[in-house]
C-alpha cells in the first residue's frame, strides 16, 4: 500500500494533488490544524473539509515563533516540542513512503521527523518569495517543486522542479448554485479560509454603499475571536429589504459552490495569497488585492506587486484601506475592465493546468 503524509499551510493546492493521488490509489494522511487560529475554538477549514473525505486527517497542534507578543505567545512556544513529538509519533506509527509539504510552520516538525527516520520529503513553494518555513524545509527536501521560474534563485538548483501552482478543479465547474436578487455586477469578497477581520470591518462600514450598486457574496471566515460572521448576519438583518436580498454571506464557500461564485463574480476582493492569485490568473478575474501586511517576508505584498506590475489587478495596502478607498478602487477596476482583462490574458503563460499531475509525477519518481 502506497502511503503519503501531506501537511502545510495551504489547503487548496493540497486538495488538487489529493484528487490525483486518490485516483492512483494512494493512502493519504493529512496532518493539519483542528482549530483555525491560536486560542480560537473555531474549527479549521482543513478539518471541516477533509474529516469526512477519503483522506485520513491527523490533528497536529504546533506552536510557532510569532512576530508579536500576545496572550498566547508563551503557550505557543511550549507547543513547539509537543508538535514535533506528535509528528514523530504519527510517522513511526503509520510509516509513510514519502512526505509532501506545502510550506508553513505546521510542516516543519513533520519534515524534521521524516529526516530523522530517513523518509523522503518533497515540498511545494507557491509564492514568488519563499517564507522562512519553506527555506528551512528545503534543506531537508529531496525535491522542491516551485510555481514561478523566478523562485529558483532561493533554492539549491539540483533539487528544483518547476511544476506551477495546483489550482482546485472546482473553480472551473458548477455543481451547485443559488439565485441572485438583481442584475447588478457581483463582487466576491474573501479573506481566505480564515477570513480577514480588517477587510470585514471595512465591508461592514461600506455595506449599504456597495449594495446600492452591486450584489455581494461575502466569505467572512469563522473565527470565534472576532465573530465577524454573526456580526455581519446581524448587519444584514438591519438592511432595507431590497439590499438584504443582494447580500449573500458565508463563513466559508464550499467547494460545490466555488465554481458558481467564480463564474459570476465580476470582481474579487481578497488577500494576496499565492493560491488566490493563481486562481485569479487561471479564471481571468478582475481583482482588488489587499495583501496581509505581516505575511512571512512580505510574500503577499510580492504577489500583489506581481499582478500590479502587469497591470492585471488593483492593490490597496491595509494601512490605506478605508471605505472610501475600497469603493474608488472597485470603480477603477470597472472603468479599466477591458484593459485589465487583456493583461490577464497575457499572464496565461504563468498558469500551469497540469501542476498537480507534475507534482504527483515527482512524488512517484522519488518513491
Amino acid at each position: 500500500m502506497k502511503k503519503i503524509f501531506i501537511t502545510g499551510g495551504h489547503l487548496t493546492p493540497a486538495q488538487a494533488v489529493i484528487d490525483v493521488l486518490l485516483k492512483k490509489n494512494w493512502y493519504i494522511f493529512y496532518l493539519g490544524r483542528k482549530h483555525a487560529l491560536e486560542g480560537d475554538t473555531a474549527l479549521s477549514q482543513e478539518w471541516l473539509t477533509l474529516k469526512n473525505s477519503q483522506v485520513n486527517f491527523l490533528p497536529l497542534s504546533m506552536g510557532r515563533l510569532q512576530r508579536t507578543f500576545t496572550y498566547f505567545t508563551i503557550y505557543s512556544w511550549f507547543k513547539i516540542p509537543l508538535g514535533f513529538i506528535t509528528a514523530l509519533y504519527y510517522l513511526i506509527r503509520y510509516r509513510p513512503q514519502i512526505i509532501l509539504a506545502f510550506g508553513g510552520y505546521m510542516a516543519v516538525p513533520v519534515v524534521l521527523g521524516a529526516w530523522i527516520l530517513n523518509i523522503p520529503v518533497i515540498t511545494h513553494e507557491q509564492t514568488l518569495q519563499p517564507g522562512l518555513a519553506n527555506r528551512l524545509i528545503s534543506r531537508f527536501a529531496h525535491k522542491i517543486c516551485i510555481a514561478w521560474e523566478s523562485t529558483k534563485k532561493y533554492f539549491p538548483e539540483g533539487k528544483v522542479v518547476i511544476t506551477g501552482n495546483p489550482v482546485r478543479r472546482e473553480i472551473f465547474s458548477i455543481s451547485d448554485t443559488f439565485p441572485f436578487a438583481s442584475d447588478k455586477p457581483v463582487i466576491y469578497i474573501t479573506g481566505g479560509n480564515l477570513g480577514a477581520h480588517a477587510i470585514n470591518l471595512i465591508i461592514e462600514e461600506s455595506l449599504e454603499n456597495l449594495l446600492s450598486n452591486f450584489e455581494i457574496i461575502h466569505q467572512t471566515g469563522n473565527s470565534s475571536s472576532y465573530n465577524d460572521f454573526s456580526r455581519m448576519v446581524n448587519r444584514k438583518n438591519l438592511l432595507p429589504s431590497i439590499l438584504k436580498k443582494r447580500y449573500h454571506i458565508f463563513e466559508y464557500i464550499p467547494g460545490s459552490l466555488i465554481g458558481f461564485v467564480f463564474k459570476y463574480a465580476e470582481i474579487i476582493v481578497t488577500r494576496a495569497g499565492a493560491n488566490i492569485v493563481s486562481e485569479i490568473i487561471a479564471a481571468k478575474k478582475l481583482a482588488l488585492l489587499i495583501p496581509l501586511p505581516w505575511s512571512g517576508r512580505g510574500e503577499q505584498e510580492a504577489n500583489a506587486q506581481f499582478l500590479r506590475d502587469h497591470h492585471a489587478a488593483e492593490v490597496i495596502y491595509q494601512s490605506e484601506l478605508t471605505a472610501r478607498s475600497l469603493i474608488v478602487k472597485i470603480d477603477t477596476l470597472l472603468i479599466n475592465k477591458n484593459e485589465t482583462l487583456e493583461k490577464l490574458n497575457t499572464l496565461g503563460k504563468y498558469f500551469s493546468p497540469g501542476a498537480q499531475d507534475k507534482i504527483v509525477s515527482v512524488i512517484e519518481s522519488v518513491v
